[in-house]
């Protein structure tokens, strides 16, 4: 019973840090089928930070989902530690490109979205931490 509700507390975790931050990512993909097909946008630095918060963002979700697989079911196959790594660190990337692309006057809000995933996902590493390192030592 202790595993189960271990589980459970987690996947809550889960859902209350990135349940803004994929909200917005949804709209993102939504909105840059247009700026990209705009060629002219892509020129605007913020629209292209947002085009790249984006697309490292979704690299991002990917290498969450995958890590908190891993946590939830230790058994259970995902990708490989090295290229965990490298899409959760896209995670990171999307969250910079955010925050630059909102610009500092807007760094209270932002952290409000950013801080609870950054806190989340270094948990979720540290649970991961003997997959994640020692499938790169190895």
């Amino acid at each position: 019973m202790h595993s189960s509700v271990k589980k459970r507390g987690l996947i809550l975790e889960l859902i209350l840090a990135f349940c803004v931050p994929l909200f917005l990512w949804i709209i993102g993909l939504v909105f840059s089928v247009g700026i990209v097909l705009d060629f002219v946008a892509l020129s605007h630095p913020v629209l292209a930070k947002i085009v790249g918060a984006t697309v490292f963002g979704g690299m991002g979700l990917w290498g969450m989902v995958n890590l908190a697989i891993k946590v939830l079911f230790p058994t259970f196959s995902v990708i490989s530690p090295m290229k965990m790594w490298l899409y959760i660190t896209f995670g990171f990337v999307a969250f910079a490109l955010g925050i630059a692309a909102s610009g500092l006057s807007q760094l209270g809000p932002i952290l409000y979205i950013v801080a609870p995933s950054v806190v989340v996902a270094g948990h979720f590493i540290y649970l991961a931490r003997d997959y994640l390192v020692g499938g790169i030592c190895n």
